[in-house]
């Protein structure tokens, strides 16, 4: 295949898609190559038990206006995500439960909280979206890891459990992994803390009733022959005169090209010349979170019957040798309810655990996991579907590669840098809503606006 475009994206998730899209619609001739057979990157929706279900990334809040004015044009519904009844908390193996976003706790472990919730809100209002390392004492905070960084607060012992979960779920990563920089950068695009994790007015806030992989699938169709699926690019040569791609395929030829994938996967192209050692180490130096979601299938709510709301937060025991496998369960039924699922998130530390264990075990492990928290009708689910993020091949992980401590100071302010005709998309280069799906709608306008700009 000998082919060639003005423009040439390469990757066909969110990122990738919204750039191709913006594009085409500018008159621009364009071609977005995609290496899987299948469009969407770290979305995808599948059928389980007869219904739609999100195996990547899924919810939408009120503020990814980008998102919903998608769901709009494309005529797909929302629903608010289950959340009411009773939580259960699992600190240290023991069992609570409360009804609101704050757990019950002690009045001293309530006051560390909120001050810890106050300190996050002033640290992530320092850091320029734009350009975290000119946060003020950036330098100190990148040398930090999060780790590092809730000593400084001062948690209690509750607290800092609590803190490390919500990490943990977060990134798919420890916090000993992820920069103290990078982490507050993080709060302050996705608009805090408190808004990170929660479900009401929060992150979680609502789902896409045919799946948010959905709108992948429909940016393709409207795409139509400027998609090419089943074509992995192995190596660019890239001049200032244009771009040369080696496809599993053959040659293509572009003006300019944007490239939109995770950060390891884009340094697993041959590139000639070889990219600046800059660009490279930043390349290399992002950490992929470990991620594999677990939906648990009953022939009904049971947990609603039972005045719960399916929403479950487990830290790891101290001294436990093994970790109890699930970080986060929460309701996934759908919005009819007529198809009962909790969705467990294997993550971080826990998560590699286990994904090494055999599958009986693991399995094991997590229905006796449920039962503790819901009771004997927990012990019998009709399916359970695992999809393991880290198995896939041009995702390496999800559900973002977040930056460890040392790599914003010393490379960050190249992220959205051109490298020649080559330009640069994908959740992890956005500034709002990094490592969501409307990080990656925003990352793809920004790029396509910069190649129209040389147009």
């Amino acid at each position: 295949m000998t082919a060639g475009a003005d423009v040439i994206v390469v990757g066909a998730g969110l990122a990738g898609l919204m750039a191709a899209r913006m594009l085409r619609d500018k008159g621009v001739d364009v071609i977005a190559l995609e290496a899987r057979d299948r469009v969407g990157g770290r979305t995808r929706v599948d059928t389980l038990q007869g219904a739609p279900f999100d195996l990547g990334g899924q919810w939408i809040s009120s503020r990814h206006h980008r998102m919903r004015d998608l769901c709009e044009e494309f005529g797909l519904q929302t629903f608010p995500t289950h959340h009411a009844g009773k939580k259960v908390l699992d600190l240290d193996g023991r069992l609570s439960t409360h009804r609101h976003a704050i757990p019950s706790l002690s009045y001293w472990s309530l006051w560390v909280l909120s001050r810890t919730l106050a300190k996050s809100e002033r640290l992530r209002r320092t850091v320029p979206l734009d350009a975290p390392w000119e946060t003020p004492d950036a330098a100190r905070l990148d040398g930090l890891s999060v780790a590092d960084l809730s000593r400084d607060f001062g948690l209690s012992r509750t607290v800092q459990e609590l803190f490390d979960v919500a990490v943990r779920t977060v990134f798919g990563a420890e916090p000993t992994e992820i920069s103290a920089l990078y982490f507050a950068f993080y709060l302050n695009s996705s608009g805090g803390l408190r808004r990170l994790i929660e479900i009401k007015d929060g992150a979680q806030e609502r789902r896409v009733t045919a799946g948010a992989g959905e709108i992948a699938k429909r940016l393709a169709a409207d795409l139509g022959s400027c998609l090419v699926t089943d074509t992995p690019v192995r190596r660019i040569a890239h001049r200032e005169s244009g771009v040369l791609f080696g496809t599993s395929h053959g040659t293509m030829s572009a003006r300019l090209a944007i490239l939109a994938l995770p950060p390891k996967q884009a340094l697993a192209i041959e590139y000639e010349p070889e990219l600046p050692p800059g660009k490279r180490a930043l390349l290399d130096g992002f950490r992929m979170g470990s991620t594999a979601k677990v939906f648990v299938f009953y022939a009904e709510c049971f947990w609603r019957d039972a005045g719960y709301s399916g929403e479950v937060t487990c830290a790891i025991p101290r001294g436990a040798t093994t970790p109890p496998p699930l970080t986060w369960v929460v309701d996934n039924s759908t919005s009819d309810a007529k198809v009962p699922c909790l969705l467990g998130f294997r993550v971080g530390a826990p998560g590699r655990h286990w994904r090494s264990r055999p599958e009986a075990e693991r399995r094991a492990a997590i229905i006796a996991q449920l039962v503790r928290y819901f009771g004997p009708k927990a012990a019998s689910p009709i399916a359970i579907v695992e999809h393991d993020w880290d198995d896939d091949e041009w995702a390496a992980g999800c559900p973002v590669a977040a930056m460890p401590p040392g790599l914003m100071t010393q490379h960050g302010r190249l992220l959205r840098d051109a490298v020649g005709p080559l330009h640069w998309a994908g959740t992890e280069t956005a500034e709002d809503f990094c490592g969501f799906m409307e990080g990656a709608l925003e990352s793809g306008e920004r790029a396509a606006s910069e190649v129209l700009a040389l147009l």
